[in-house]
């Protein structure tokens, strides 16, 4: 068995290849480690995971959900780190996944703990989440970013 690693999976997968000669075809593996270990503590996107107060934003993002429509709601770290990302990258809907998509410390950050391989989630469901998130809730989450940081 060889052990390859591949740049671009460096930190966040190891991918064996082995190769099955009677049936002349390839097989990959793909083995995923916790996230966490192979990050840099000092990253901004690691350092801002621990910082922020995840289960108050939770909470305001559950006001603004539904319990009798639509389909089975995202995990509220990823919908609203990924708002936060999409911001401070001043990326579009479109933009914000491809990175997320590429980066394991934003993926941490979304509260991973292993590298996802698939887009978090389809672009076009961010102008629904900013509809129904409305002004007056972004006012409360950024008030709990702002506290959170001044917390430091």
């Amino acid at each position: 068995m060889r052990i390859f690693k591949e740049k671009r999976l460096q930190l966040c997968s190891i991918i064996a290849w082995k190769i099955n000669r009677a049936a002349n075809r390839s097989v990959f593996l793909i083995l995923k480690p916790n996230l966490k270990q192979n990050l840099t503590p000092q990253n901004r996107w690691v350092k801002l995971a621990n910082l922020l107060n995840w289960d108050a934003l939770a909470k305001i993002y559950a006001t603004t959900l539904s319990s009798d429509m639509g389909a089975k709601a995202i995990d509220a770290r990823v919908v609203l780190g990924a708002l936060i990302i999409k911001h401070l990258e001043k990326k579009d809907d479109r933009g914000m996944i491809e990175i997320i998509q590429e980066n394991p410390y934003m993926q941490y950050f979304l509260g991973f703990d292993s590298f996802q391989f698939k887009p978090v989630f389809d672009p076009s469901l961010l102008v629904h989440i900013r509809k129904r998130l409305g002004n007056e809730a972004f006012d409360k989450m950024n008030q709990i970013i702002i506290l959170s940081s001044h917390q430091v």
